[in-house]
């Protein structure tokens, strides 16, 4: 049992002291220990269980009263707590006086210089409660809940304004890479071509701006106006993810431009992945990964194997080949244990273990559905593919329930309420969170919805984009 705090006190107290204890524990949090079974009687030696109770205490309390101060075995728990204490300076020995009576001259003579106060004394009594979250460390605790809180309050805003960018991005027009003639321009949801088709290669926009590959071979990016905002001149480029977008140098270096095409974090890492809850994976020169902040700065240092992205927390891989996961502080909270793992999605991350079989971890490390399957992939829109010991698939719920039976040859996960699956001859089709086949597997390739439409490929390996009905709405 806890005892942060051991009372003292004269059995003829017990109610009286009860309920000082229980006010303790409600104001400070802290675990109160009292012995219910004390015997007064000066024959009776200490019990190991007391002897133990004061060793481990941070605060010891005498319950002064008319009869604590004459009693015995209430003066030789004293005696003890007083010992230990001048050997262990951070113990606390307070004498609490609790029915306001005056002090013996004996109890005067030994604990005059003792810290005395009354507990009817308000401003006396919220001192000690103060001092005592203090001693015990409740006020680290407290800190430690607030910073939580606020963490919890920074992570809450952040998810909003992503949520209110998607929906403003949504109320957008919604422009579709194509291609004709081996050039790359954009379509509407009708089909129609509104930005012409004059790149080497294109890609869907995010943020507003769409990564383009022009005849030189440079990357730039336009507007949902065709304009070029950022010159082509890089080796490589990424789609934008909070105001950043990753970018190559002519040297093979990446860093990081803003919207603007300002180089914000210079080209000086080997790879690089794109910023997710304020913090990028960065590769240094030696291989190794770790983290930078907006400013360029390393926050976690290049120390990993291989890293994901933070998702509330990031996984990495350590210098034996194990997979676990670390904060934002860069501290490893969930053991490297795993011989692989990725990005939490939806609050819970898949890994493998020694067997080579795939489950899902939540974020305190605890295995919520065990290690079975043959492979899976993360949860999206409440569901997770996996592959069974027969390399069928299928999608389980968050329980690890199957809700979708482990038929398909291949399946991808859940993207506007509908997954592409391929059946046993190798055509691909979708189906919806029921399980049903709701565009028919007639198709050579089939990839995910993306804003309404999903480029499929027919059997002359020509690329279309269909919408959810399963309708050919463009040449893709």
């Amino acid at each position: 049992m806890t005892r942060e705090i051991f009372i003292s006190y004269s059995r003829w107290n017990l109610e009286q002291v009860k309920a000082i204890k229980s006010e303790i524990e409600q104001t400070t949090g802290a675990e109160c220990w009292m012995d219910l079974n004390a015997i007064e009687s000066g024959a009776v030696q200490f019990t190991q269980d007391i002897v133990d109770g004061i060793n481990a205490c941070s605060v010891f309390l005498f319950m002064l009263s008319k009869e604590s101060q004459v009693s015995e075995f209430a003066l030789r728990e004293m005696n003890f707590a007083m010992l230990k204490a001048k050997k262990d300076r951070q113990k606390h020995v307070v004498i609490v006086n609790i029915d306001g009576c005056d002090l013996c001259d004996e109890f005067l003579f030994m604990y005059s210089l003792t810290d005395t106060i009354a507990w009817g004394n308000q401003p006396q009594r919220e001192k000690l409660l103060r001092d005592i979250r203090r001693w015990t460390g409740k006020d680290d605790e407290e800190a430690k809940r607030r910073a939580e809180e606020e963490e919890k309050r920074k992570d809450d805003e952040e998810a909003q304004r992503k949520a209110e960018e998607e929906t403003q991005r949504e109320e957008e027009a919604k422009l579709y890479p194509i291609q004709k003639d081996g050039k790359y321009g954009y379509a509407d949801e009708s089909g129609k071509v509104v930005l012409p088709c004059q790149w080497e290669y294109a890609y869907y926009f995010s943020e507003g701006l769409a990564p383009v590959n022009d005849a030189n071979g440079k990357w730039g990016f336009i507007d949902k106006a065709g304009k070029v905002v950022i010159p082509c001149q890089w080796k490589d480029a990424y789609g934008f993810s909070e105001g950043m977008a990753r970018v190559q140098d002519a040297n093979g270096k990446c860093g990081f431009i803003d919207e603007t095409g300002k180089v914000v974090i210079p080209c000086k890492w080997k790879d690089a992945y794109g910023f997710s809850e304020g913090l990028a994976p960065v590769r240094d020169v030696k291989g190794k990964w770790g983290f930078i902040d907006k400013t360029g700065e390393v926050v976690i240092p290049c120390q990993w194997k291989d890293v994901g992205t933070f998702e509330g927390l990031a996984p990495v891989n350590d210098v034996k080949g194990k997979w676990g996961f670390i904060d934002k502080a860069g501290k490893v909270v969930i053991p490297c244990q795993w011989d692989f793992a990725w990005s939490f999605s939806e609050d819970l991350a898949k890994v493998k273990d020694a067997n080579r079989k795939w489950g899902f971890i939540d974020k305190t490390g605890k295995v919520v559905i065990p290690c079975q399957w043959k492979d899976a992939d993360s949860f999206s829109e409440g569901l997770a593919q996996v592959t069974d010991a027969r390399g069928k698939c299928g999608f389980i719920d968050k329980t690890g329930k199957v809700v979708i039976p482990c038929q398909w040859k291949y399946a991808y996960y859940f993207s506007g309420g509908l997954a592409s699956v391929e059946n046993a001859r190798g055509k691909w089709g979708f189906i919806d969170k029921t399980g049903k086949v709701v565009i028919p597997c007639k198709w050579e390739n089939a990839d995910l919805f993306y804003e309404g439409l999903a480029q499929v490929e027919d059997a002359d390996w020509q690329s279309w984009m269909i919408d959810k009905t399963g309708k050919v709405v463009m040449e893709g």
